[in-house]
């Protein structure tokens, strides 16, 4: 005679015969859903957690640069992090894993550096399922700014020195009723962590008829910030 074997898959069992198998379950990771932005100089949190909610105690996780080699840093109980560890990071990071019972790690770093821009990848593997999410990290320069500075003479020249900029800035001058003037020099250079140093250097000539005065703004392309000194020009120099 012929028998018939039936298999019922529902809610993650698998039914065979009446008796009822549990199945591994598959997951999802999901990562930061916008581009993340970091402070140069702080620290920032890059986030990933699956779906659905479980325990990932027993699984390894890593975190990538995908345009470099090696890693950011790597979970799991049988190997050492720091083997594989990128040098450039060795020291700035530290797992939170506080939620790994839920299926929730983050990866501090601190200091973020300007180096520490690109595109990453977090990824999860069990013993029978891996998955992985990539994001974005565009770093900027907390937007300081020095005071304008003026030599007295026939003519003043202002000098505007902002300081850790980081991607190189917009500089601007302007009048007190708004008018843009450009610079008579601009320098741009960027120190030994990669942050861009400005020097914007006008000359005013002449004697005002009321004073005034003359701004000096600086914006972040990233943040999308602008942030201005001023100095006050008396009637006569």
């Amino acid at each position: 005679y012929h028998s018939t074997i039936s298999f019922l898959i529902l809610s993650h069992h698998i039914y065979l015969c009446g008796y009822s198998i549990l199945s591994n379950r598959l997951f999802d990771v999901i990562g930061p859903a916008e581009a993340l932005i970091a402070l140069v100089g702080e620290e920032a949190v890059f986030l990933c957690h699956l779906n659905p909610s479980m325990n990932a105690e027993d699984m390894e996780v890593t975190w990538h640069r995908n345009d470099l080699e090696g890693v950011v840093y790597y979970y799991g109980k049988t190997q050492n992090n720091v083997k594989h560890q990128r040098q450039e990071y060795q020291g700035r990071t530290e797992f939170l894993k506080e939620n790994i019972t839920k299926g929730q790690m983050a990866l501090r770093i601190h200091p973020i550096l300007p180096s520490d821009e690109g595109e990453y990848s977090c990824s999860f593997i069990s013993s029978v399922h891996s998955s992985s999410a990539e994001f974005l990290v565009s770093v900027t320069g907390e937007p300081l700014i020095n005071n304008c500075k003026g030599n007295h003479s026939t003519s003043i020249q202002l000098t505007c020195t902002p300081t850790g900029w980081y991607p190189e800035p917009e500089v601007q001058w302007r009048e007190l009723q708004g008018r843009r003037l450009a610079p008579d020099t601009e320098t741009m250079t960027t120190n030994d962590i990669g942050l861009v140093l400005v020097k914007s250097s006008i000359t005013v000539y002449g004697i005002m008829e009321s004073g005034g005065i003359m701004s000096c703004f600086i914006r972040n392309p990233v943040q999308n910030v602008e942030k201005g000194a001023h100095i006050s020009i008396a009637r006569e120099f």
